[in-house]
Parts: structure tokens; C-alpha cells; sequence
């Protein structure tokens, strides 16, 4: 009986770091301008577009991995500042930013920066949120995303 081959995947995948505080997609919104004939679509949360920036500009920094049309998964940890108010017991934060949000503002920076050509390629998410410098966590208190994209 001859020995059975087998091929062996190597996993190809990018990690990244992106330092700031964590900001939600949030909503789009559209108004007609007074005399207009199209309406205008903006962005419900100013500060989106920076956040989004700076995971662009880590993806362009960093190793970049140019992925192929093949499904991907994604894993991110967000690290939110923690509140004066908020106990030392409590480690998760369970309130606003939603989670699905962050992601999404995670996804479309991430499809901005050429990462993957759309984010329907996304066929598994990993994502949690977490205060900084909690359990676990040694960065002293800093706010971010850590990143990881890995082909599947």
C-alpha cells in the first residue's frame, strides 16, 4: 500500500495594531438640499472617517497581504478607554459602541485599504470588546484594535 500524501496549507495572514479609541460605522443619513434634485448622503458619526483612516493607513504601514477572491475570516479585539463610573469588577463593556458597528467601520476600512475586494469574502468574524488595560490587557489603559485577517 503506497502512503497516503497529503498537502499541507500553510494559512496566509495579517495582523495588525491600530492605536486610538474604537469608533462605530453608525448610520448613514440623507437630506434634499432646497433646490436640489438628488439628495445628499452623510455619515451619522464625524468621527468614523478618521477611525477609518487610521486602519487604513496601519493596513498601508504594515505587511500588507493582498488577498485573493477566497473567504477570509477576521478576528479583532476592540479596547475601549474605560469610564470613571465604571466598576473595577466589570472588564466588558456592555453598553454603546455596539459591537456590530465597530466591526462594520472595521470591514469597510478594511476593503478601502484593498485588504480583500469585498467584504462578502468575510465568511467568519471573531470579535469582542474589552476596556484597556483590564484583565489580560498590559498596554496601560491605551485604547485600539487588534487585527488579524487570515485566509481560509
Amino acid at each position: 500500500m503506497a502512503p497516503l500524501a497529503l498537502a499541507q496549507e500553510i494559512a496566509r495572514s495579517m495582523k495588525l495594531i491600530v492605536y486610538g479609541t474604537p469608533i462605530p460605522q453608525g448610520s448613514m443619513k440623507a437630506f434634499m438640499p432646497k433646490g436640489g434634485r438628488f439628495p445628499i448622503v452623510t455619515a451619522d458619526n464625524k468621527k468614523t472617517k478618521p477611525w477609518r483612516q487610521a486602519i487604513i493607513d496601519a493596513v498601508m504601514t504594515g505587511d500588507r497581504l493582498v488577498m485573493s477572491e477566497d473567504p477570509v475570516h477576521l478576528d479583532v479585539t476592540f479596547f475601549l478607554p474605560r469610564p470613571k463610573s465604571a466598576p473595577k469588577a466589570i472588564y466588558r463593556p456592555a453598553k454603546k459602541p455596539d459591537l456590530d458597528k465597530l466591526v462594520r467601520a472595521v470591514c469597510d476600512a478594511l476593503t478601502a485599504a484593498g485588504v480583500w475586494h469585498d467584504d462578502s469574502q468575510v465568511v467568519g468574524i471573531w470579535a469582542k470588546k474589552m476596556f484597556a488595560g483590564g484583565v489580560n490587557d498590559v498596554s496601560d489603559g491605551i485604547p485600539r484594535a487588534m487585527i488579524e485577517v487570515t485566509e481560509v
